[in-house]
């Protein structure tokens, strides 16, 4: 029976057929090999080891400056201990707003890192504006983060980023961010479709750009699987590299964790602590 016989069921293909995009968790569990986790090279991809540690070593300068509470307060938006953004991925995004100053930031899923720039930009770098815009379909969490003025402060699109015209991304200049915590899921009309397929080959040089729950090599936690969260991003990302000179890796913080823990010494976190978080850029 072929697939259009399926087409008017509900799915044609059970989770874990080769013809699913769900996988058989059963069999991977029985073949944990075929995931790789131990590699500490991928073909076709170079990692920036070098760069990246000279890069964490000159973030280091902005430890005493990372003061953000670990709970909730009235004085900042943004505080260390939530279950989404935490510490180490926050002190990065941090340390790396005040090195590479951007001028403009859109953001595609929002929340805590919305919380934390905003807050960066109004305590942390003078008189440098900062315009701030927030992709994000479901704001509540974000609402819920935001201060007095913010709505004035910032751009708030409350819609799905395949629906948000392609010109707002490529005014995007060299220096700027563009902010990725997507779905984390490529399907058809999906959001991680939409931003590698479209976005980001049209992005000028010289922009930054962020992915959030990227871990190494490519791969994703032994934990998640077992939850069953069919998650592919990471793959597509990995595919998106492979021998692309167009993409250059800054900082890949799971990476630096696993194979160059010495790097992370002098930090406020222990390298499980690190976060997840992968900073690349346009070349």
């Amino acid at each position: 029976m072929g697939a259009e016989d399926n087409a008017t069921t509900k799915e044609a293909w059970p989770s874990g057929h080769y013809y699913s995009p769900i996988p058989d968790y059963e069999w991977i569990s029985e073949n944990p090999n075929v995931l790789q986790r131990q590699r500490t090279t991928i073909p076709g991809i170079d990692v920036n080891a070098s760069g990246q540690i000279e890069l964490i070593a000159e973030l280091k300068k902005f430890v005493t400056q990372f003061d953000w509470p670990q709970e909730k307060n009235d004085e900042r938006r943004y505080y260390t201990n939530n279950t989404f953004y935490g510490h180490g991925s926050g002190f990065i995004l941090f340390s790396m707003l005040m090195k590479y100053k951007p001028k403009r930031i859109i953001e595609v899923g929002s929340g805590f890192s919305s919380a934390l720039m905003l807050d960066t930009a109004e305590l942390k770098m003078g008189d440098r504006e900062v315009n701030l815009t927030f992709i994000e379909p479901f704001p509540d969490r974000l609402n819920k983060l935001l201060k007095g003025r913010d709505r004035e402060r910032c751009r708030i699109i409350k819609s799905f980023v395949q629906h948000v015209p392609i010109d707002i991304f490529t005014s995007l200049g060299a220096g700027d961010l563009l902010f990725i915590d997507s779905s984390h899921v490529v399907k058809t009309g999906s959001d991680v479709l939409f931003l590698y397929n479209e976005v980001i080959p049209q992005l000028a040089p010289g922009v930054l750009i962020h992915i959030h729950d990227i871990y190494w090599p490519f791969e994703y936690p032994s934990g998640w699987l077992a939850k069953r969260w069919a998650w592919n991003e990471a793959y597509f990302l990995r595919a998106l590299l492979q021998n692309n000179p167009s993409i250059s890796i800054l900082l890949f913080s799971n990476y630096l964790a696993q194979q160059h823990k010495q790097s992370l010494q002098g930090l406020p976190f222990g390298p499980a602590l690190t976060g997840s978080t992968i900073w690349l850029k346009r070349t």
